[in-house]
């Protein structure tokens, strides 16, 4: 019959497991704690008392972990923004895609036109013009457009937005 120290060893054992075995964060482990520990506890409004109190823990673990990251990505940010060479990558990338639009709306048909050549415009992929729209407009329309539709999904009774063929709407 296993002891109870054999039992809290394989408990913190397997905490520990759970930290050591790659990225899960500090909430995991307090979870897999207590999930080990409720078998130590008869009383149900003593389990209730620590569920609550765990949750709390992961709560401000978690709000700790957001900070820690919104932290780093604000780091980032604010690193690249004196770096001269992302810019001249950035608008070289602009300025090519600029232009190979430019000579698949305007220079192919103009060669066709004058010199019979056939010039088919140059293939971009989606994803290559994706990147290049979201580098162009830098995403200022996004915040709006989000607002814009949980604004419209908030609405009572049915509603609905059609845009470039994808409809957004809600069924209330």
């Amino acid at each position: 019959m296993p002891s109870i120290a054999s039992d809290v060893g394989n408990a913190l054992g397997s905490a520990a497991d759970a930290a050591a075995t790659g990225p899960l964060s500090v909430v995991s482990v307090i979870g897999s704690i207590v999930s080990k520990a409720m078998d130590f506890i008869p009383d149900p409004a003593a389990k209730l008392a620590l569920q609550s109190h765990a949750m709390d823990l992961q709560a401000q673990a978690a709000a700790e972990e957001l900070d820690a990251a919104t932290k780093q990505v604000t780091a980032a940010a604010a690193s690249t923004n004196g770096d001269t060479s992302l810019w001249k990558v950035r608008a070289f990338f602009c300025t090519s895609i600029t232009g190979v639009i430019i000579f698949n709306l305007v220079g192919s048909p103009l060669l066709h036109a004058l010199w019979h050549l056939d010039m088919s415009p140059v293939p971009l992929p989606t994803n290559l013009l994706a990147v290049f729209g979201i580098i162009m407009v830098g995403l200022t329309a996004v915040p709006q457009g989000m607002a814009v539709i949980r604004d419209i999904m908030s609405l009572p009774g049915a509603s609905s937005l059609s845009f470039m063929g994808a409809k957004i709407g809600n069924n209330s």
